[in-house]
């Protein structure tokens, strides 16, 4: 049963879609100012996003295939990576132009009645975490993977917009109120 208002839906229902990059060669180094790069998975953990988690894009042709660039407001998920970390996910809180989505992570593309922030939380939450950690298939125990259907496809109980973004107020500190961060 769902409170008043809100609806039995999945993940699917407050997006458009997912975008996610393309595997780009790049320098494992810290990037200089001004310098391209693309994300690792380990970008994302525990609904925090660490834009330092990037190798540096040098090559003229791999840079020319780059594509997708971390938007503000959106989320990005990790489809590929450990059994504990597959499925991870972060809040994108501003714009980062000199930086690239690996074919690893996705994006979100919302719908205009959502609000990814408020998503965000739901996707980092103890529920949904497992839940995509047991979907999760992969014959490597430290490489793990989910599909865009798993992901899209995930049950959830969505209240109306407002109720959306009247809720984020509950977590003025961020996803860690829901769990905290591991080290």
């Amino acid at each position: 049963m769902v409170p008043n208002g809100w609806v039995d839906g999945r993940v699917e229902d407050l997006l458009l879609g997912l975008e996610s990059g393309v595997s780009v060669n790049g320098e494992d180094r810290v990037l200089e100012q001004n310098e391209k790069g693309v994300l690792k998975v380990s970008a994302v953990t525990y609904g925090v996003f660490r834009p330092y988690a990037a190798k540096a894009i040098t090559s003229p042709i791999e840079l020319a295939r780059a594509k997708v660039n971390p938007k503000q407001g959106q989320i990005i998920i990790s489809r590929s990576n450990t059994e504990e970390l597959v499925g991870a996910s972060a809040y994108i809180d501003k714009q980062y132009d000199n930086l690239f989505l690996p074919d690893k992570l996705w994006q979100t593309v919302p719908k205009t009645n959502s609000n990814m922030k408020w998503l965000s939380y739901v996707l980092s939450s103890k529920h949904c975490r497992y839940t995509l950690s047991n979907l999760a298939t992969g014959t490597s125990g430290s490489m793990k993977n989910i599909t865009k259907g798993e992901l899209l496809s995930l049950k959830i109980g969505i209240p109306p917009l407002p109720e959306q973004r009247k809720s984020l107020k509950s977590f003025p500190h961020g996803i860690a109120v829901l769990q905290p961060l591991k080290s």
